[in-house]
């Protein structure tokens, strides 16, 4: 087991649970007004990163994974037993034995008390023990083989490098705007200085801005957290008074408000979380919330909403992106955000702006910080600093013959995460996690089962203390030839053919939108793929074989026969093994820590070392981690909505000092396993309902910036320019999804959907159109109703908001369903009134989602009326049914 990874993947699970209920307070928020919309999806977003810091402490612990496992771990009767001698390494310990030992120690106990539970003499000496253990691992070499954990490895794999680019794409666009501040030209136009004072007098705002114009800027945008600056477009001088008045006090109200540095703070919970698509979402929210307050403060000051609604509109029709928003696209308004608010101002009721007191204020954050902590203090599987290296004297005797080799491992290795994917799935306590682990989503691009995976490995390596000196490897070796491309392009997007050091290899030729960027990989041979950064590929070519080995290559030798190992070098550890003081020295650390899972007496069980330089050294770490799990054990109590099997696993994991090393046990039966999977799964279920309702609610939006601009909805097959070609309604949206205009603008429209130009494309916006739980084939599951009297009847033409008689939201205009249709082929659901209904959803139980022509997505009932259903397709039928 790779503590780390599942630490990553509960974190992970950790914030997802988190963020609905973050979501939920935000929509309860934000029907105050904006600004506390803003309010609460920033808190929201400050927490799932704190949930984040909170991973890497030992508090708060109410409930932990390995703690409850413990609970179905008999300690073994031994009254009847033999004396455990040299000859006799079996005798294993047992999560009851540590925990008497440790808590003792705490209390002032000795060294010995660990063999005293239950008040019996101590039965072996210390001596005798490490060379039982020592003795049990030469044993249990060709005994330790079950399959290695695999989802771990992925997410370290998502973490280390997803991270990485997140940060540096961050970096870049700070870099960016940094630059792109300084090169725009100071404004001293006294009329226009004269209105922004005027505006901030009016508003109230006593910080100073300064003024200053950007060609080839689309909208107007106000950077700096310290120094505030409005940046106009070069055309601001053919504005209007009321537009200039307009865009002022916008910009002005957004610096009051802060929303410069609430927003960065919003990107780096993206960067942390870029994984997440309710981090995503409620980034998005956070600014919609924050533009929307900012123009409850311009029509106040404008005096005249229709007349701020007015000059906002005029504005939008003359934007458009320029090519320069890439890099600055987190801080710099888009074409879709301004169309976005212009529908908002003239659909929604303007409320009015009132400021949270500080008692409503301190009130949301301590509701944010109170469902937070709760959270967090549902502990996954340990990992608290302490590595294992002793493998258990009784382990499954089918154990891997061979330990893992350290091929492309480079030296400054910081951290090495090697596992036997396919010999893992074989563990009954791995293989019932499975569908929770494949629907994380990490899964997706390997295109290759977990049974099929013979190893994986993964480094972490450089300078984890300097960004730009971190590399991570990841290496894939599968159990017969497979065609890797379709990973290798997940992680380059388009790539070319290189040459270096003698060998060919592949790297990213551009940034892709999305996914892992700037990455570069190479094909040892037909069963394994090398992946890395490419400042580092190069590097790895000459790795392989007992060449180039780190000093610590003979402790690893000793852990890498098991199906699971981990090596952590001691920087990486500081943080955990220093925890709750005690004066600890890093010197006082041995090089590296190894960790190693196998099974167990059919239970899958972690054990490890952590050597020390000396005895006391040891006996602090252990005191130090042992004592802060008790405290926090005590305190255990399942919440609601958390899984009932959480309250049973608080004490599986236990932690002794012996000598100097620190020992750990943790043990995870398959009872634990499979109940945890059972009672996660509605949690996942409506995670995976809500993902899909979302991204039908964006394709709605969509919908509607395509009517605010063309002034009618697109057909369902659109006719290309060339007066022949038809090509998919979803294709036609594109330009207004988020990242989506160059997928738009690389699509042949003269070309049939199915040329083998657009054919490439398919893979690329399969997720956009597709229920999250599909694999991402390219298969759509998002469709319009077509057919007579629908909105989008291809016999009347393209539809406008005013063709809609019975009301945008009591007409139906998308479905979801489940069909072989991939998403950029021109082919809907055909709905006839006088013909049985279509057959619809296919994903979720119970039901599917439809979307209603105001945008508001719904989960219809698989029982719902065959009548309503018929009434709510038609758009003029007037019939009094609202959706269900």
């Amino acid at each position: 087991m790779n503590a780390i990874g599942l630490l990553l993947v509960w974190t992970a699970l950790q914030v997802s649970v988190f963020c609905l209920a973050g979501i939920v307070l935000y929509l309860v928020a934000r029907r105050r007004n904006p600004a506390t919309g803003a309010w609460a999806a920033g808190a929201a977003l400050a927490m799932a990163v704190g949930i984040s810091a909170l991973a890497l402490s030992p508090w708060p612990r109410w409930w932990s994974i390995d703690s409850a496992a413990a609970t179905s771990v008999a300690t073994p009767d031994t009254d009847d037993r033999e004396e455990p001698t040299d000859e006799r390494p079996d005798e294993r310990l047992t999560p009851g034995m540590l925990a008497g030992a440790i808590e003792k120690r705490v209390a002032g106990g000795t060294q010995d008390a660990i063999a005293a539970e239950g008040g019996q003499e101590p039965r072996h000496s210390r001596r005798s023990f490490i060379a039982g253990l020592r003795s049990g691992m030469s044993r249990s070499s060709a005994a330790l083989s079950t399959s290695s954990w695999q989802w771990p490895a992925w997410l370290a794999l998502a973490v280390a490098v997803g991270c990485a680019v997140a940060f540096a794409r961050l970096l870049v666009a700070l870099a960016a705007a940094r630059r792109y501040r300084a090169q725009a030209r100071p404004l001293t136009d006294p009329s226009l200085v004269e209105t922004l004072q005027q505006i901030r007098r009016q508003i109230g705002c006593a910080r100073r801005i300064e003024l200053r114009e950007a060609a080839g800027l689309g909208s107007p945008a106000t950077m700096g957290c310290l120094r505030p600056v409005v940046i106009l477009p070069a055309d601001w001088s053919t504005w209007s008074v009321d537009e200039l008045r307009a865009v002022l006090s916008h910009e002005v109200a957004h610096v009051v408000r802060g929303d410069f540095t609430a927003a960065l703070l919003a990107q780096l919970g993206v960067a942390v979380h870029f994984y997440n698509p309710l981090v995503h979402w409620l980034a998005r929210r956070l600014r919609l919330e924050q533009e929307m307050a900012a123009d409850v403060w311009g029509a106040q000051v404008l005096g005249n909403r229709q007349l701020y609604l007015t000059a906002l509109a005029q504005m939008a029709l003359r934007t458009s992106d320029p090519p320069i928003a890439w890099a600055m696209r987190p801080f710099l308004p888009t074409r879709g955000t301004l169309l976005r608010r212009v529908e908002m101002l003239h659909r929604e009721k303007m409320l009015p702006q009132v400021a949270l007191s500080h008692g409503r204020r301190t009130a949301l954050a301590a509701a944010m910080l109170a469902v937070g902590c709760l959270i967090a203090g549902f502990r996954g599987p340990q990992t608290s600093g302490v590595a294992t290296a002793a493998p258990p004297a009784n382990a499954s005797p089918n154990a891997a013959a061979e330990p893992f080799n350290l091929d492309y491992v480079p030296n400054d290795a910081q951290v090495v995460l090697a596992m036997r994917p396919a010999d893992l799935m074989k563990i009954k306590a791995v293989a019932s996690l499975k569908p929770v682990l494949e629907g994380i989503g990490l899964f997706k691009p390997l295109d290759l089962p977990l049974e099929e995976i013979e190893e994986f490995k993964f480094v972490a390596a450089g300078d984890l203390n300097a960004p730009a000196k971190q590399g991570g490897v990841l290496v894939l070796r599968s159990r017969r030839p497979h065609d890797w491309s379709k990973l290798g392009t997940y992680f380059t997007g388009k790539a070319e053919k290189a040459i270096g050091a003698g060998q060919e290899y592949y790297r990213a030729v551009e940034q892709k939108p999305g996914g892992f960027q700037l990455q570069s990989y190479w094909l040892p041979d037909d069963r394994t793929i090398v992946i890395a950064p490419p400042e580092r590929i190069t590097d790895t070519f000459s790795l392989r074989g007992p060449v180039n080995q780190p000093a610590w290559a003979p402790e690893w030798e000793k852990v890498a026969v098991a199906p699971a190992a981990l090596m952590i070098r001691a920087p990486v550890l500081q943080p955990f093994v220093t925890a709750g003081g005690g004066g600890l020295n890093m010197a006082e650390l041995a090089e590296a820590a190894f960790f190693r899972g196998s099974e167990v007496d059919g239970e899958f069980q972690v054990t490890g070392t952590l050597d020390c330089r000396s005895r006391e050294a040891a006996a602090r770490i252990a005191v130090n981690l042992q004592a802060t799990m008790d405290f926090f054990a005590k305190q255990v109590g399942a919440g609601p909505g958390i899984p009932i099997i959480m309250a049973q696993l608080i004490k599986a994991t236990k932690i002794e000092a012996k000598d100097a090393t620190v020992r750990s046990l943790t043990q995870v039966s398959p009872r634990i396993a499979d109940e945890f999977a059972r009672q996660i799964e509605p949690a996942r279920a409506a995670a995976r309902r809500n993902v899909s309702a979302n991204k039908m609610k964006q394709l709605g939006i969509a919908l509607h910036n395509y009517h605010d601009v063309r002034r009618r909805f697109p057909s369902a097959v659109v006719i290309g320019p060339d007066g022949k070609t038809p090509h998919s309604w979803r294709v036609e949206l594109l330009p207004f999804l988020e990242m989506k205009k160059d997928l738009y603008d690389r699509y042949k429209m003269d070309e049939p959907w199915d040329s083998e130009h657009n054919r490439k494309l398919i893979a690329e916006g399969a997720d956009l159109f597709s229920v999250p739980m599909d694999k991402p084939n390219g298969d759509c599951s998002y469709f319009l109703i077509t057919g007579p009297g629908t909105v989008f009847d291809p016999a009347q033409g393209p539809s406008s908001v005013r063709n809609i008689v019975d009301g945008t939201s009591k007409t139906i205009g998308m479905v979801e369903a489940k069909r072989s249709i991939p998403w950029t082929k021109p082919e809907d659901i055909e709905y006839d009134p006088d013909k049985p209904l279509p057959k619809l959803g296919g994903f979720f139980e119970g039901g599917y989602h439809v979307g209603a022509m105001d945008a508001s997505v719904h989960f219809l009932p698989d029982e719902t009326d065959e009548a309503t259903l018929r009434a709510l397709f038609s758009r003029g039928g007037r019939e009094p049914v609202a959706i269900p």
